[in-house]
């Protein structure tokens, strides 16, 4: 009987020790603002990372750069996607009237084809959707679902709200 009750409480033991890994979410939606962040002399930002798949505070001289930034020009109303591939990171797939007509694009677009990547996405609108590709070569494709103009502290500043699924292997195959 004591050796039962050994060996159950080592089971128990090992059931209650063991950290289980979260998976990384390589799709979803999340909410990226341009708000700059006060950082002592100079302004800190948001940027969201496909393979974390998570915002994070990204000081401005950090070496880890973030594969989406978003930018808000006030003197022209403009926003504008950046990326830590500063070469060929964004190609715009489609403008659509509307959320029907945008959702349908996504998710029936399965496989990069797109070619003639721009070093930032620019004129950046509600029912965009584009192809992001990474510093890291790998892709994600990308869903502007909503922009919101706030007011901040230090000057006005945008949310966007983003539906994507990234292809964390570096294939043009989005996962099913």
């Amino acid at each position: 009987m004591r050796k039962i009750s050994v060996v159950f409480a080592v089971l128990i033991w090992v059931c209650f020790s063991c950290e289980k890994k979260e998976d990384p979410k390589y799709g979803g939606e999340f909410m990226l603002s341009s708000e700059l962040l006060q950082s002592g002399q100079s302004y800190a930002y948001y940027g969201f990372t496909f393979e974390d798949g998570k915002i994070s505070v990204y000081p401005p001289n950090s070496s880890n750069q973030p594969d989406l930034a978003a930018i808000y020009n006030d003197f022209n109303q403009d926003v504008t996607l950046q990326s830590s591939n500063q070469i060929d990171a964004f190609h715009k797939n489609g403008s659509f009237p509307n959320a029907a007509g945008a959702e349908a694009f996504f998710n029936s677009y399965t496989e990069v084809t797109a070619q003639g990547f721009q070093p930032q996405a620019e004129n950046v609108e509600i029912n965009q959707v584009w192809t992001v590709k990474t510093a890291a070569d790998k892709y994600a494709k990308i869903w502007i679902k909503d922009i919101q103009l706030k007011t901040g502290a230090l000057s006005d500043y945008v949310e966007l709200t983003i539906r994507y699924q990234y292809q964390p292997d570096g294939t043009k195959t989005f996962p099913g």
